[in-house]
């Protein structure tokens, strides 16, 4: 859930776009639902493999974990962002 938090947290800060945060949650969301691509190798038997089910967590973990890593070397740790916040100079003003 951190993992994703950070990429999004990015999506925000580069863009200023909530539907862009939307558009990879959902990415996201339905990446768990299909990841399993091949059924036959999850479900064996009619009794699901765990270990299978694992190896697929662990992998999608890992792209993320190398994707948070790759933007924070790039942006730095502080906004995961280049330029100016979109939105942020309107935050002080309330």
């Amino acid at each position: 859930m951190i993992l994703l938090s950070v990429i999004l947290g990015w999506a925000y800060n580069g863009t200023g776009s909530v539907l862009i945060v939307v558009v990879l949650h959902a990415m996201a969301n339905t990446a768990d639902i299909l990841l399993p691509l091949a059924p036959d190798l999850i479900v064996v038997d009619g009794v699901i493999d765990e270990p299978a089910v694992g190896t697929v967590s662990i992998v999608q973990l890992a792209v993320q974990l190398l994707v948070v890593v790759a933007l924070i070397a790039y942006y730095g740790r502080d906004t995961l962002a280049r330029g100016a916040i979109p939105g942020a100079d309107a935050i002080g003003d309330e």
